[in-house]
């Protein structure tokens, strides 16, 4: 039977930690690339833009989608 001791057991945590590292990073790497491209396809359909348009922006969001103005600002 193998003695464990204190060295064995701070390579094994050691090791564990990088491997959670590893994996929150590849975590990350996929969801911020999946967001991307799903922000892409929306944003290339007709209608389901990211952005509004620069008169709909000038008049306020308020005022274009709704047909009223939320804050009393003229």
């Amino acid at each position: 039977m193998r003695r464990v001791t204190s060295h064995n057991r701070n390579v094994f945590v050691t090791g564990q930690v990088i491997i959670q590292i590893v994996g929150v990073g590849a975590s990350l790497a996929y969801a911020s690339v999946a967001s991307l491209v799903i922000l892409k396809v929306l944003d290339v359909i007709p209608g389901l833009g990211l952005r509004i348009g620069d008169h709909e922006e000038a008049q306020g969001m308020d005022v274009t989608a709704h047909g009223e103005r939320a804050h009393g600002v003229h």
